[in-house]
């Protein structure tokens, strides 16, 4: 994998990111967890669940596996490819679960005088159901929901358990130990989506920052077809009398703007200038694509039509990514920086094709891409896949 040199970390070059957000990361991640503590409490409480079952052996049959079932049911739905919805629907099976089980207890407490030997088992788990609804639902409703777990639960462990102690300071101690788990899952349920902002706020900076560049260089280029030619012949023609020599002069001038809209081969950037601007595109199109440059301390300069063309030619790869390779698929990009030009390397790990079945006038290959480049003095492009291999684009330029 490419290194980050010193000069490829130069402002406008994105660092590199990993292939899902940190939002997606840490909602699987803690999702997983609070489905471990689920299957941990099982086995900590079962003592527990046996003596609820020698009391009310249907209700305990019931109520214990619908409590854990609904909670190890996070575990799967951590890796489902829509996780947000999926998660978000098995999180409220699980609060909305646990909740109708305290109820339930609570009724045979009062109907069948139910009386269990020791704490319930429902009593150790408001915590878990509370951190598992800090996902779906605003905070002020997962405090809400975890308030009311843990009245229900301590009030249902003194009615049916034989808990002595006094109501207050089971409830304080109760809500103090539920409120810490339910701070710490509010916060991690919140803390992604805050990363992913400031990453794409920062993608969003490193664009404007390289078109800056590109802009700043432009100008300093246009400038200097100003002052050196234009100006020159006007104050030539106020000084020369040799009308056929400012003619000349004038024809060269006009050359020289005709190469410049047509960004001629002459007009180059520096290699950390080019690799600002690959790097904005690949924040634009793919912003969780791994990225990473490697400048050489001989790097040469790139002309402005072969970075245009690689820029579009990497755009355009990665449209295709998400277009064809799969919503699961993940892209790397990586480029090298050398004496004799750069090369560009888009991989991903999606469905891929046989590209002897692409028809010809799929333009997204034959055009935006190979075509593009193979138009480009110097310029080169391949693609290489394989059904359910992936796919690798490579895009070079060579002086």
């Amino acid at each position: 994998m490419a290194a980050l040199t010193p000069t490829a970390s130069l402002p406008g070059v994105p660092p590199a990111t990993p292939g899902i957000g940190a939002d997606e990361r840490l909602t699987r991640v803690f999702t997983r967890f609070i489905a471990a503590g689920y299957l941990f409490n099982l086995l900590t409480t079962f003592p527990t669940v046996i003596d609820a079952y020698r009391v009310a052996p249907a209700l305990t049959v019931i109520t214990a596996t619908a409590v854990f079932g609904s909670g190890a049911a996070l575990l799967p739905a951590s890796y489902a490819h829509d996780h947000r919805r999926t998660i978000g629907r098995a999180s409220m099976l699980a609060a909305g679960t646990y909740l109708a089980s305290v109820v339930l207890w609570l009724a045979a407490g009062e109907i069948a005088h139910v009386q269990v030997s020791g704490d319930h088992f429902l009593y150790y788990i408001p915590a878990l159901a509370a951190m598992a609804i800090a996902m779906p639902v605003r905070p002020a409703v997962a405090v809400g929901y975890g308030t009311l777990a843990v009245v229900g639960t301590v009030v249902l462990n003194h009615r049916v358990g034989t808990a002595r102690d006094p109501y207050l300071p089971s409830m304080l101690f109760s809500l103090v130990f539920s409120a810490v788990f339910l701070s710490a899952s509010i916060v991690a349920w919140r803390t992604g989506r805050r990363l992913d902002l400031a990453h794409a706020e920062a993608l969003e900076a490193t664009a404007a920052d390289a078109s800056a560049q590109a802009r700043g260089y432009e100008q300093q280029r246009f400038a200097a077809l100003v002052h050196d030619d234009v100006i020159a012949t006007l104050l030539a023609s106020t000084r020369i009398d040799d009308a056929a020599a400012i003619a000349r002069h004038a024809r060269t001038v006009l050359t020289a703007v005709d190469e410049y809209e047509g960004h001629a081969d002459h007009d180059d950037a520096p290699p950390a200038v080019a690799a600002s601007v690959l790097g904005a595109a690949v924040g634009r199109i793919a912003p969780h694509a791994y990225w990473s440059a490697d400048i050489g301390p001989d790097a040469c300069r790139v002309p402005s039509d072969a970075l245009t063309a690689a820029s579009a030619a990497v755009s355009e790869a990665l449209r295709n990514v998400q277009r064809h390779a799969g919503p699961r698929a993940r892209a790397t990009v990586l480029a090298d920086f050398d004496a004799d030009g750069f090369c560009v390397t888009i991989e991903d790990d999606g469905a891929g094709f046989d590209p002897r079945t692409v028809a010809p006038d799929r333009l997204g290959l034959a055009g935006s891409i190979v075509g593009r480049m193979a138009s480009t003095p110097g310029g080169a492009a391949a693609v290489e896949s394989a059904p359910g291999a992936g796919t690798t684009v490579s895009i070079r330029w060579s002086r």
